[in-house]
Formats: structure tokens, sequence, C-alpha cells
């Protein structure tokens, strides 16, 4: 997941990482966080609060963050909505 987001389209070292692993490039990154505020705000469980640590969407974000010319981000459900309108 993270070659695709990392991967610079215009170097050829990446490109060719990315052929021989068989890696396809991400143009567009749409990620839905975990409700952790949310779920601590309502007083849930500690283990509940745990399970919603998002790890894997920040990473995400950050990677393609990194690449910022290849890659678009999304994470605001609202924002995506409104680009689909346009």
């Amino acid at each position: 997941m993270h070659g695709g987001l990392l991967a610079i389209r215009a170097n050829t070292d990446h490109a060719a990482s990315m052929h021989q692993h068989g890696i396809a490039a991400i143009d567009l990154l749409v990620v839905n966080l975990y409700p952790f505020e949310a779920t601590v705000a309502q007083g849930a469980d500690f283990d509940t609060c745990i399970e919603n640590i998002d790890i894997g969407g920040p990473a995400m974000i950050r990677a393609a963050a990194k690449n910022h010319g290849d890659v678009a981000v999304v994470v605001d459900a609202a924002t995506m909505s409104a680009c689909w309108r346009s």
C-alpha cells in the first residue's frame, strides 16, 4: 500500500521497483479516520477507546502527503461529497 502512495511517478528507479514488485500507483487516498475523540467523549470503556486509536489511517495520510505532487488526500467526507458534486 505504502509503495503505491510513496512512489514518485517521474522517478525511474521508483517506476522500476513498482514494476518489479507489481505495485500499482495510488493517485487518490480517501481515509475515514476512527472516531477516537468522539469515542472517549462518549465515555466508552478503555478497550473500546484503545480499539479506536487509528494507526493505519494517519500512516497512509503521512505517506501520501510526502508525495503530494502525485497523490491527492481526502480525510473529510464532506469534502469528498463536495468534489463529486462539482
